[in-house]
């Protein structure tokens, strides 16, 4: 059913905790706020803490939640089949100076609303609050929704977003509808973003730097909305098909979606490259640049 076990690290400050090698089935109580497979709650700074090669299966409600919690080094864990946001930093916002590294969220599904926090209906295998925490090597696949989503965070720079995947997602990292903008520059580095149905989703967003990364065989790999400022991508390639299949698979994807901002506030791209966006033995063809109706990207 709904209703599974629990597992709570609870009020614990200044103690180091080590959670290795578990395999948590059905923990999870849908609808009930605080109730997830693996969670810390209040306990402060626990510098030392890891949360590492542990497995995550059928859950009714997340994952792995640190909150009001810091220094948790979260490393190395599966989740597949489950239910709501699932690996969350921050869940209340203030939470910092976590690590999530390493970690495979597959198949995440939507959730029940949770009064007082996000609307798991809207899940992301990766769900982000508070940029002050670091993320690296992660891998969200084939969320119905978002892979990352930075959902109303605090507007600083993400302390570290690097080598993480998305694919086969609703939107591989999605900065919408709040936005995310930093003061000062906030740096998407080596990302890949493949066959999600778009890559990334920016709007109403400023500061970010996308650089050296990779899009593929998304039906967008960007959709660039009404943003408040330049975003600059860098040393970045997109592909309209799996690479090495440019020849075999007709594209009729698109680069990158962007709207006519009449505040002059678009993209900067630079040395960067588009590929496979025109097969002359096909009847389709993808588009590297899509200027859309502003009106109709709301």
């Amino acid at each position: 059913g709904a209703h599974g076990g629990h597992l709570i690290i609870y009020h614990t400050p200044h103690v180091a905790q080590l959670l290795e090698g578990v395999e948590v089935r059905a923990f999870g109580q849908s609808g009930i706020l605080g109730r997830y497979p693996i969670h810390f709650h209040h306990s402060q700074n626990v510098d030392g803490s890891v949360i590492r090669k542990n497995v995550v299966r059928d859950s009714e409600q997340r994952c792995i939640v640190v909150h009001g919690t810091n220094f948790v080094m979260v490393e190395n864990n599966v989740a597949y089949d489950t239910r709501g946001h699932c690996f969350i930093a921050a869940e209340d916002g203030y939470e910092t100076d976590n690590t999530f590294k390493d970690n495979l969220g597959a198949r995440t599904k939507r959730g029940e609303n949770l009064p007082g926090t996000s609307d798991d209906r809207r899940c992301s295998t990766f769900w982000i609050t508070n940029p002050k925490n670091y993320f690296v090597g992660n891998v969200a696949a084939g969320s119905v929704l978002s892979g990352f989503w930075f959902e109303e965070p605090k507007q600083v720079p993400v302390y570290l977003f690097k080598d993480n995947v998305a694919h086969n997602n609703g939107q591989g990292i999605n900065l919408y509808p709040h936005g995310y903008s930093p003061p000062s520059p906030a740096y998407f580095d080596k990302l890949k973003l493949y066959n999600n149905r778009v890559g990334m989703f920016m709007k109403r967003s400023k500061n970010i730097r996308i650089r050296n990364s990779f899009f593929a065989w998304n039906s967008a790999g960007l959709q660039y909305f009404k943003n408040n400022g330049y975003a600059i991508i860098q040393n970045t390639t997109f592909h309209a098909t799996p690479p090495g299949h440019a020849d075999t698979i007709c594209p009729t994807s698109t680069g990158i979606s962007f709207a006519y901002e009449t505040s002059g506030k678009q993209l900067r791209i630079k040395d960067s490259s588009f590929i496979g966006y025109n097969n002359p033995n096909c009847d389709t063809v993808g588009l590297a640049l899509k200027l859309v109706n502003l009106q109709s990207s709301s």
